[in-house]
């Protein structure tokens, strides 16, 4: 069932404070997903770093990597369940793309405190 509701046809001394309170169910969220690994990480929402191991460097609000809940500091460790934790990111890349499951599983774990510490040694 669809509803719509125009307030352009009111009068102008019926305010929406005296309009019926209308309850609807949250609408299901709907993710575009990509038809193929091609674009990974960036048609998932996230981008890749580092120099090996590869780290998450940012993810995008609202993505479905944001939605499986990466965050940028998170080191990738696996690719549906292939060890890669000591590869770049280009290798990373390489590997995702190639897999038949859209988008690849990843398996990661969290540096965040370790990335911000190295980013700033005079803490240490």
């Amino acid at each position: 069932m669809s509803v719509c509701l125009s307030f352009s046809n009111l009068p102008s001394s019926l305010s929406l404070h005296h309009l019926p309170f209308l309850s609807f169910p949250p609408l299901p969220l709907v993710l575009s997903m990509p038809s193929s690994n091609q674009g990974w990480p960036e048609d998932f929402g996230f981008q890749l770093g580092g120099n090996g191991p590869s780290y998450i460097l940012s993810v995008e609000e609202g993505s479905s990597a944001h939605l499986a809940g990466l965050q940028a500091g998170d080191q990738v460790l696996e690719i549906e369940g292939h060890n890669v934790s000591t590869l770049g990111p280009q290798a990373v890349m390489a590997i995702a793309q190639t897999q038949k499951n859209i988008p690849p599983s990843i398996g990661v774990v969290s540096r965040i405190q370790q990335v911000s510490q190295l980013s700033n040694p005079s803490q240490q």
